[in-house]
């Protein structure tokens, strides 16, 4: 009789319940409750903010020399080896001289008989003018008739002409012999270049003894080591950006790890209507001739820089509806607000935000927002690795009786 006291109380609030609205949480419920979405965000930064671009380009020596021979003739020695270093006026190469020799004694023998030939054009000049003057005077006493004076006059202009032609070709023979004694000289190719302190190095040689040579021929070629130039070209957008002296950042896989300083030193005025890129030069310091002519380098330098920009990272800003929009978080609030911004320089992983003002403090999101909506809640964490706890949101209030 007293255990059926504890049932009839059971069946009592049973029946209470479903008359008076109370009710029990279905445990199955709280799996249906909405959850804010994981999203990852960043901070909006105010700072400094710099467009760096590299470029791929390749050394070039700026002062390249081909030694050539000036005269044909037979190599009797090649006094350089690849690589030497090389003086201004060192030679290089000599040909056999004798031909040249011997045409140097012709021209210096021809120019004595022109020197023979105008002196003795002179003694004639000389006597002629003796010869008029004698006939004028005996013309004036009566002694000798006019035709007699007109043939002395005659013989005078006659040895003048004969004066000129005489010093025309001693002037002719001078010429043909300093030429000659410079040709006897080209049978040696010098390294023929200036410069206080300068000096070249070997390229590359491309005669050896015992070659027949004709003019024109290259023998020998020089290339300078410092300063080596660096070579790339630019896109109008990125040329806009350069300025002669400005410093570059140069490396190469020959020297992992190394970077070495350089400058812009020369613009092209226009650009390739092929390839709408313009070329641009770059002077490289090589004290120590580690870098080399021919060698592919990068070449980095800051095309834009600016103090105190707001960005935001460039994962932040989606397009929608032709618009950049980034979901801003506010500080303290759990909602996103969608903004639309208008976007400025572009440096590296982040961009800047022209308008509007984003608030101080507050964040964007950069992982997540493909679905988000303005005003949407959202369970953030500040980096991809941070663990997110679920956030589960109030449900809104439903009619009584709902779980009954």
């Amino acid at each position: 009789m007293l255990l059926g006291v504890p049932l009839l109380l059971w069946l009592s609030l049973v029946v209470l319940s479903g008359t008076s609205g109370i009710f029990l949480p279905d445990p199955a419920d709280e799996d249906d409750a909405p959850v804010a979405p994981a999203v990852i965000v960043a901070p909006v930064e105010v700072g400094p903010l710099v467009r760096t671009r590299g470029f791929s380009g390749t050394l070039v020596s700026p002062a390249v020399l081909e030694a050539s021979a000036l005269v044909g003739g037979r190599v009797t020695s090649v006094g350089v080896r690849l690589g030497d270093v090389v003086q201004p006026g060192q030679p290089l190469v000599q040909l056999d001289p004798e031909e040249l020799e011997q045409a140097a004694l012709a021209a210096e023998a021809r120019l004595a008989v022109a020197k023979a030939n105008a002196s003795e054009a002179t003694a004639a000049e000389t006597i002629a003018e003796r010869t008029v003057a004698r006939v004028r005077q005996l013309r004036e006493e009566g002694l000798t008739s006019e035709a007699e004076a007109d043939t002395a006059e005659a013989r005078r202009l006659a040895a003048a002409a004969a004066v000129e032609v005489a010093e025309a070709q001693r002037l002719s023979a001078e010429a043909e012999a300093a030429a000659a004694r410079i040709r006897r000289s080209y049978a040696t190719v010098r390294a023929r270049f200036g410069g206080a302190g300068a000096t070249r190095r070997v390229a590359a040689v491309t005669v050896q003894e015992g070659d027949s040579v004709s003019p024109g021929d290259p023998l020998v070629r020089l290339v300078q080591l410092d300063p080596l130039r660096a070579v790339f070209s630019a896109t109008q957008a990125d040329h806009a950006g350069l300025s002669t002296g400005q410093p570059v950042e140069l490396t190469t896989d020959a020297y992992p790890g190394r970077r070495f300083a350089a400058a812009v030193d020369r613009l092209a005025p226009s650009f390739s209507e092929s390839s709408r890129q313009a070329r641009v030069e770059v002077d490289v310091a090589n004290p120590d001739g580690l870098l080399r002519p021919g060698m592919f380098v990068r070449l980095t330098t800051d095309l834009e820089a600016l103090d105190d920009a707001v960005s935001v990272p460039r994962d932040a800003v989606t397009r929608r509806d032709d618009e950049n929009i980034v979901f801003v978080l506010p500080p303290g609030v759990a909602a996103v607000e969608r903004v639309a911004v208008e976007l400025g320089m572009t440096a590296g992983d982040r961009v800047q935000v022209l308008s509007p003002p984003l608030p101080g403090g507050s964040e964007v999101v950069v992982l997540g927002q493909q679905l988000l909506e303005d005003g949407q809640v959202v369970n953030p964490a500040r980096s991809r690795g941070e663990a997110v706890a679920p956030l589960v949101l109030p449900e809104e209030a439903g009619p009584a009786g709902r779980n009954a």
